[in-house]
């Protein structure tokens, strides 16, 4: 395993995928990068750092920071040089209380990327019926396996398969969330207009979700808010009317 210092541009990698903000072709960057020692531990702080900020109200952080300090202090002995640096990375920490303390009261306004990260999830499976312990799985149960188990490259395979052998299947909506799964939302973009433009199919609210999200993924901010504005418009109960009211508001108050 590599022992290579960690750079600035690594850090900023570990930040996004911490954050759930990768660029497209990141994710499998991230996961070659994580076989290297000095890279798998620094992604190994930098969420204890965050779950640390996530878990606790600002009244706690400086407590839980002293504890750190303290814990770090006892292990000082047995570290490398590198990481017994304790004056810059309590230096690093503080500087981070204080931009924390700045997010609650000055809130910066979240970006496409940012508001992609907060309301995409996998649409739930609701095409086949998947029993682990039936002795005889089906390849169909088999990739939804895959998706369930967010084995997505694998899932992506399945998929593709039961499409060749039934190209109007409704797999062709997991499809496209699959690829949006795999940072590969360019490519599911025409799968999902498809579907959204279908009177009557099974997946036509949820592909037009999917397809604002998308957008939003993309940069396309303008076709996302057509798409939500239609989604906020449609009968109390309809697929995320209210998520879509909620991502409007948040487009219109960024001027997205």
């Amino acid at each position: 395993m590599s022992n290579q210092p960690i750079s600035e541009a690594d850090k900023e990698l570990i930040e996004r995928y911490l954050l759930k903000r990768l660029k497209k072709g990141e994710a499998e960057q991230v996961a070659t990068r994580m076989t290297e020692e000095a890279f798998a531990r620094e992604v190994k702080w930098q969420q204890q750092f965050l779950d640390v900020v996530k878990s606790q109200s600002q009244q706690d952080i400086k407590k839980e920071l002293q504890q750190m300090e303290n814990k770090l202090q006892g292990a000082s002995a047995t570290e490398s040089p590198a990481r017994s640096l304790r004056p810059f990375w309590l230096l690093a920490a503080a500087v981070l209380l204080i931009l924390v303390s700045l997010w609650f009261f000055y809130p910066r306004t979240p970006t496409t990327d940012d508001l992609f990260a907060m309301y995409y999830q996998p649409y739930p499976n609701e095409l086949v019926k998947v029993e682990r312990s039936t002795p005889k799985i089906s390849a169909q149960q088999q990739t939804f396996i895959h998706y369930q188990s967010e084995e997505f490259e694998a899932a992506l395979e399945g998929f593709d398969q039961w499409l060749i052998d039934s190209p109007q299947s409704d797999a062709r909506f997991y499809k496209a969330i699959t690829l949006m799964s795999l940072d590969r939302t360019t490519e599911a973009i025409p799968i999902l207009e498809s579907i959204a433009a279908q009177q009557g199919h099974r997946f036509r609210q949820a592909a037009k979700w999917y397809s604002a999200l998308a957008y939003l993924q993309t940069d396309q901010a303008a076709k996302a808010k057509v798409l939500l504005e239609q989604l906020s418009a449609a009968p109390k109960g309809s697929f995320n009317r209210k998520a879509a009211k909620e991502l409007l508001a948040k487009l219109m108050e960024g001027n997205q």
